[in-house]
């Protein structure tokens, strides 16, 4: 091996099975061209012997080459185009943040410094939104590069997972991510003090567990009427498996007098300016105009006095739809086996543990049902402690005096006046939300939300 010198940088010349190669080392230090000479020579050794290492290779080549072989991996999976699109943008912000050329410049520790600052800046989203991500958020981002990383490693083109050792985040201790169910009570106020339309689409949600993005693929062609039920194409569901839902009669009725007016040409919109047009019945045609914002969801929930975030957690369109449906099957005493499948999850234990939140008063209607006809002693007093007992019933429910729901903006805007406070389950039994058809006669006590 010998060092030479042409102008400024330091060039190298060595022998390999009797034949003369000379590289240049880039380097103007004598001392470090001198260390990478020699590794240019031991590798040239080795590879004359072992064959051709293709992790050197891999290793040689621009990280943008990697990224888009990356890509083609994720479509020849098959995965969702959001799916695909979150793990690249991912991936296309640590490569730009960490400066890296080749896959050998990666590095844990700047992918760690790169999600604390993801995380303390935050996404400047929506309301609900501002301020540090939670952990949740900083999870799929840990997930893409980790995901990267083992692809590296199975392509043989890494010979190490560089991110492996990347912590994951506690979600469960993270406020932000903290989601509570609401009421029936809520429910039934929710479906009542909307406009028609979202109305009708609160109370789908509530009663199917639909997702955001499933009812915003939702068209009439998937809606069977007759049936009373709908399908969720696997194109539009998370687990990519095509389903069959029942609809509950509250959301029937609903859907029936939407289709009815749509096909008479009737506008279901409020106020407000909209880019596209009024949407009209067909099998291809979307059911909604679309999903309500977090700014209009507040906004409905404010007009009720339903508090947005408390100390059991926040109450967003998630919360309201899934959380929702999940708690109100728990409450009508369904079977876990059979809440797993309309919840279409994976376990029972998702569908128990995270989305099902029991709240105190679901615990004290379970406490109270004890004993049947227990009576208290007469030297225990006359039962008038306050307390919910056999021989101190409570009042019977109050009236509910109902409203016709707001005519506003279907987005948010354009409110009107104080919503009616929220009901009593037992009056929601007797009534049926204004604007949707009668209800007919012997199916009465099947139109409420149990």
């Amino acid at each position: 091996m010998r060092l030479y010198k042409r102008g400024k940088r330091w060039s190298v010349e060595y022998w390999v099975d009797g034949k003369r190669y000379r590289e240049t080392t880039g380097l103007g230090d004598k001392r470090a061209a001198e260390e990478k000479a020699r590794n240019v020579v031991r590798e040239a050794e080795h590879e004359a012997a072992e064959g051709p290492d293709p992790h050197r290779e891999h290793q040689k080549a621009p990280i943008a080459r990697h990224l888009a072989d990356f890509e083609a991996h994720l479509t020849a999976k098959g995965v969702t185009q959001i799916h695909q699109s979150e793990r690249m943008k991912h991936l296309h912000d640590f490569v730009a943040f960490a400066e890296a050329e080749t896959v050998r410049e990666l590095d844990s520790v700047a992918a760690e410094r790169w999600l604390t600052m993801e995380r303390a800046q935050g996404s400047g989203g929506p309301v609900d939104r501002e301020g540090p991500l939670s952990a949740r958020s900083v999870n799929k981002r840990r997930a893409s590069l980790r995901q990267f990383s083992r692809w590296l490693v199975t392509s043989r083109r890494s010979s190490f997972d560089v991110f492996a050792g990347l912590a994951a985040l506690n979600e469960l201790k993270d406020e932000q991510c903290e989601r509570r169910a609401p009421t029936t009570e809520q429910v039934g106020a929710i479906i009542m003090a909307a406009p028609f339309e979202r109305g009708v689409l609160y109370a789908l949600a509530c009663t199917t567990g639909l997702r955001r993005k499933e009812i915003t693929l939702l068209t009439w062609g998937m809606v069977n009427l007759e049936a009373r039920s709908l399908r969720v194409r696997d194109s539009t569901s998370k687990n990519a498996k095509e389903a069959t839902l029942p609809l509950h009669p509250l959301a029937e009725k609903g859907l029936r007098e939407l289709l009815r007016r749509r096909e008479a040409g009737e506008s279901t919109r409020g106020g407000g300016h909209y880019s596209e047009p009024e949407p009209v019945a067909g099998p291809t045609e979307r059911v909604f105009n679309g999903v309500p914002t977090m700014v209009t969801v507040r906004r409905d929930l404010k007009k009720l006095d339903i508090p947005y975030r408390t100390s059991e957690g926040k109450l967003d369109f998630h919360a309201i739809g899934r959380y929702g449906f999940a708690t109100l099957l728990g409450r009508a005493g369904v079977p876990l086996a059979q809440a797993q499948k309309l919840m279409r999850h994976s376990t029972p234990m998702l569908t128990a543990e995270v989305y099902t939140r029991f709240n105190l008063g679901d615990a004290r209607e379970a406490v109270e049902s004890l004993g049947g006809g227990w009576t208290a002693p007469a030297e225990w007093g006359d039962g008038n402690c306050g307390c919910i007992c056999v021989s101190n019933p409570s009042p019977p429910p109050t009236t509910l005096q109902l409203h016709a729901p707001s005519t506003g903006d279907d987005k948010g805007c354009g409110e009107s006046s104080k919503a009616p406070a929220m009901p009593r389950l037992e009056a929601l039994q007797a009534m049926s939300p204004s604007g949707f058809e009668p209800e007919t006669v012997g199916l009465e006590g099947r139109c409420s939300i149990h």
